[in-house]
Parts: C-alpha cells; structure tokens; sequence
C-alpha cells in the first residue's frame, strides 16, 4: 500500500489542492458542462463495451452436421442421427457414429455443426463454432475483458496522479479509437479477443479519468450530483441501445456491435472539451498554469477574473509560508495521513469488488429471462430511484446511505435466490418482480459506490484509489461469471445467498470508514479557505465566516482597478495605505499580503 499512498504526503499538500471550492474561483456554468457531457458519454461508451458481446454471443440452436454424400433434409438428418436426451432434447454435441444401423447406439462428438438458419447470422456463437467443447470461449472472452480493465487501471492510475489526468485520458481516447475498428470488423476469433483486451482496458481508462475531472472541476455543493448524473445517464443510454438493438431479431453481429459501440465516434468531439484538472495542478505546484486555466474557465463561465486571482493568491501564501496553525494543521492530518487513507483505500476496493459482483451476477441471471417488457421496466425503474434518491444521497451522509443501500441489495438478491427455488406461474411473476428491484438497487448503489469512492479522497491520489477500485470490481466480474454456473446446477440459491454475504461483509466495512469522509466537512479545513456544501455538518460560525470572507471578495475589483492606475505602487506604500487614519484598505497585489 505504501506504494499507493505516499507516506510523505503533507497536509498542506492537501490544503493547497482541496482548500477551495470551485464555485468561488470559476465559477459554475459552460465550463463544467462539457466536463460533464464528457463524463456521460465516456459512461456510455463503457457501459456499450460491457453490454457488446452478451448482444453478439447469443445461443443459436445447434446439431451435428450431416456428411455432405447424404441426400436428406435436415429433420430427416435429426431423426436418423441425433440421439435424445432423457428430457426429450435432442443432443447438440454427439451423434450416432453409424446412423443407418438402428441397432447401434454408438454415440461419438461431433467436429462440424449446422446451426439455427434465422439466428446464426447474429451471433459469433455460430460464426467461429463457439459451442460444446469449444464453448469456454466465450467464457475466456469475458474473463479477458475484465483482466484487460483491470491491467489499463492499475498503470493508468498511477500515471493520472503524476502526469496528469488529462494526458491519461488523451492516451486512452487515441487507442480506443485505433482498437475499436478493428474490434469492429474482427474475421478471426483471435483477432476479436486481442482488440477487445485493448478496447475494455481503454474504455474503462477512459470513465475514470473522466469522472475524476468532473469531480475536480464541479463546485462543492454540485459534484455529487453532477458525477451521480454522469454515472446514471451513461449506464441508462447503455441499456437503453442493448433494448433497442436487441429488438432487431435478423441484424448481423458485426451490425449489432457497431450500432452499440456507435457512441465511440464522439470520443473525439467530446474529448476537445477537455482541459486538465486545475486542483491536479495546484497539488503538482504548477501554479501559473493552474491560474491561467482558472482564468479561462472563469471566461467561459462568464466569472469575474479576480475569482481565479483571489484563490491563487490565497494558496501561494499558504504553500510560501506554510501558513496553517497547528490546530489546522491536525485537522488536516487526521484527514490526509497516509494510513487513514490506506484505510480508507482498502475499504472502498473491498466495495467496489463485492458491489460489481452482485451487478454482473445480476447481468447474467437477468440475461436468462428478460424480455422487451421486463427490459422496459428495469430501466424505467433504474431512472425513477435515481431520480429520487440522488438528491437525498447530496444532502445525507453519505456512509450512511451507501450502507443502507448495500444491505437492501443484500437483502432482495437473498430474496430472489429464495424465489428461485420454486415453480409455478405466480413465483415465476414474483421471481421477475424481485429482480427487477434488486437490479435497480445494485444500479443505484453502483452509481453512489463510485460517487463516494471519488469524493473521499484528496486530489494527490484520487487517481489512482479510483482506478485500483474500479478494477477490483472488475475483478468482481470476472469472478461472476465462474461462480454463475452454479445456476446450471440449479443452485441459483446459493448463488446469490453468497452475494448477500459479500454484500453484508461490504456493509460492514463501510461502517469502520476512518476519519472525515468528506475532505470538505473538516470545520478546520473550512475554516481556512475550504469549500463546503449542504450535508457537511459545517457549524454556523463556519458558514459566518464564509460569508465573511465572500464579502471580502466581493470588494476586490474596485480597489484591484484603482491601486493598477497606481504606476509608482510598492510594498511600503502599501503598509502606508493599511495603517492611513482614514481605514483605506490595501489594493489586491500579486506581490502584496494576503487578503
């Protein structure tokens, strides 16, 4: 972990990036849209990659094929040559090795397969023979996916808090775009699991480092909203293209995956909205560049410039004179050490692992039994709950409501494991039902999970905590998928009485969650230029001297104008005009005191 969190992280590192809220520098407005259209659509894309290969992997009907010399139709071929199963199927792996002799029952495997004739056209399932012994492809696939998320994460998050987020995100739009063609038009099965490795790897690169900008630019009491939105839109226009395109029964796979995978082209487009992260600036000491680029945002918001001046001005004093008392100083270290936020580190990949394994065990049981209908509601259902508890999330602990939400998915995937057990058309109607409420609350979950997880740590190595949990929970999925076959075995209730367990053991590791959970609901760091927002618990004396202090900015343009007309002005004629009998205070200076 001390290779994760730095030990020699200082809190005043921590005050210089996170000791000011956005909103007061820049503004709110243009600026931080196009972070967010960047952010929905990097979700989008990723959420298109995820759902991609269940639309072109679908099972097509299938039996040994028939020797070319043999002048029969196919269900003649079927009577002759395919034995049946004790439950009436007809084998789709074997065949009778002599089947013009009744008398024997010979079975041997075949080599060669004829499929569906409607549904072969849509699915690589058909297209390279991926069935009976071969059928641990597709397996492989979805395992190599998810590896190839987490391999692009680890590395990528390293360099996201040291070169910058910005360049990470440049590196993986560039590949992805390169990957994503050949993806696209993949002849070879080898050919497909190689580009599809890439492809994951950059898609997942490309959501992280996006949301970790969006966290960073947004004012304080507008990030969780705005990342909560980012993460919810995206995941809803995902399923919302999987519905559609599923519903076009005859369209080829290379169709289908290009029509899902479509949102990519915009990478580009919303790529040029990007700028770097000012806080990762200020934490890499890259003032003036962090200034010029609050100045720009602050035009493009349509901001007074002395926003940008004041808070810079504010953190170069504190950064040269190391200006925090000790009291602030204590606070910011109970907040910023490196062993809380190792805690704190190892708390979330823990959730984020059990979180994403209920999802994508939820994925793969809902992809036995949904339905156009079924695939309607879940996502109207997903939109409503967003809907609703999204502002409550912003207003409440945060913890707290990521605990209560963990439990109640814990408890409905225990439910659906229960109704599972049975038959019959009603437990079948209940069975749906349940599902389609534990996978809104998994949704909604997800989506607060990696909202908290960005919010909790402090720009110096919210890089790479965010993509290490990420990939934990990718690590999740490719878990899913083995421990899913359990469901063949008609054990699904175990399955998810495992999951219940793992979810409960999340829960209970959030509740140990060291320290102040939110960097801006320290009173200590408020106090001295923090920024905080509704649901921090901030006393009033805090807010008090908020206002304060807002006041004060407020003053800055009038006297900024007259001391510039001031040609002659220096240090001491300055100290002449704060100690005048007449209460002049001094103009704002680049080389003067703080004000």
């Amino acid at each position: 972990m001390q290779h994760i969190i730095p030990a020699n992280l200082e809190p005043i590192d921590l005050e210089a990036s996170e000791g000011f809220d956005c909103g007061e520098a820049f503004g709110h407005g243009n600026f931080q849209r196009g972070f967010f259209f960047f952010a929905v659509l990097s979700m989008w894309v990723q959420h298109c990659n995820t759902l991609a290969f269940p639309l072109i992997s679908g099972d097509v009907d299938h039996w040994c094929r028939q020797p070319g010399h043999l002048n029969i139709t196919a269900d003649q071929w079927k009577e002759l040559a395919i034995p049946v199963h004790g439950d009436g199927q007809r084998s789709r792996c074997n065949a009778y090795a002599q089947p013009s002799d009744p008398n024997d029952t010979t079975v041997v495997p075949c080599d060669e397969w004829d499929y569906d004739a409607e549904l072969a056209p849509t699915s690589i399932v058909s297209y390279w023979d991926i069935v009976c012994g071969r059928a641990w492809r597709i397996t492989f696939v979805n395992g190599l996916s998810m590896i190839g998320s987490l391999v692009f994460l680890s590395v990528s998050g390293f360099l996201a808090d040291r070169v910058g987020r910005r360049l990470v995100a440049f590196g993986a739009a560039s590949l992805l775009m390169v990957t994503s063609f050949g993806h696209g038009f993949a002849s070879t099965y080898l050919v497909y699991v190689a580009t599809k490795f890439f492809v994951s790897g950059c898609c997942s690169v490309l959501f992280v480092a996006s949301s970790v900008l969006l966290m960073e630019v947004s004012a304080h009491k507008y990030r969780v909203v705005h990342c909560g939105l980012a993460f919810a839109i995206g995941l809803t226009l995902g399923d919302l293209c999987f519905a559609i395109i599923k519903q076009f029964r005859h369209l080829g796979w290379i169709a289908r995956q290009l029509l899902i995978m479509a949102p990519t082209a915009l990478i580009p487009v919303g790529f040029c909205l990007l700028t770097e992260s000012p806080r990762f600036l200020i934490a890499k000491r890259q003032l003036k560049n962090a200034e010029a680029l609050m100045k720009a945002a602050a035009q493009t918001n349509g901001f007074p410039l002395h926003g940008p001046m004041t808070v810079m001005d504010r953190t170069e004093e504190k950064l040269r004179h190391m200006s925090l008392s000790p009291r602030q100083w204590k606070a910011l270290r109970d907040v910023s050490s490196a062993e809380v936020l190792r805690r704190r580190a190892l708390i979330v990949f823990g959730s984020g692992f059990s979180i994403l394994l209920a999802h994508y065990a939820l994925l793969l049981a809902w992809s036995a039994r949904k339905t156009a209908l079924m695939q309607g509601v879940s996502v109207t259902t997903n939109v409503i709950c967003c809907a609703t508890l999204l502002p409550f999330f912003n207003r409440s602990s945060r913890n707290k409501v990521l605990i209560a939400g963990i439990v109640v998915t814990g408890t409905l995937c225990s439910l659906f494991g229960i109704a599972s057990t049975g038959g019959g058309t009603n437990l079948m109607v209940v069975r749906s039902v349940v599902l389609v409420v534990a996978e809104a609350a998994c949704f909604i979950v997800l989506v607060f999970n990696m909202t908290y997880t960005l919010e909790i740590f402090p720009t110096p190595v919210r890089g790479v905590v965010t993509c290490l949990s990420f990939a934990f929970g990718r690590l999740g999925g490719v878990l899913a998928a083995p421990i899913s076959a359990v469901r063949g075995a008609g054990r699904e209730d175990l399955l998810f009485a495992l999951i219940a367990v793992v979810l409960c053991g999340a829960a209970w590791l959030l509740r140990s969650m060291p320290g102040h959970t939110e960097i801006a609901s320290n009173p200590e760091i408020k106090n001295n230029g923090g920024g905080g927002h509704r649901g921090t618990g901030a006393s009033s004396a805090s807010r008090q001297d908020r206002l304060e202090e807002m006041k004060k900015t407020l003053e800055i343009p009038k006297r900024w104008r007259k001391e510039h007309r001031r040609k002659s002005s220096t240090y001491h004629s300055l100290s002449a005009v704060e100690t005048s009998p007449h209460g002049t205070e001094p103009a704002r200076s680049r080389k003067g005191s703080e004000i």
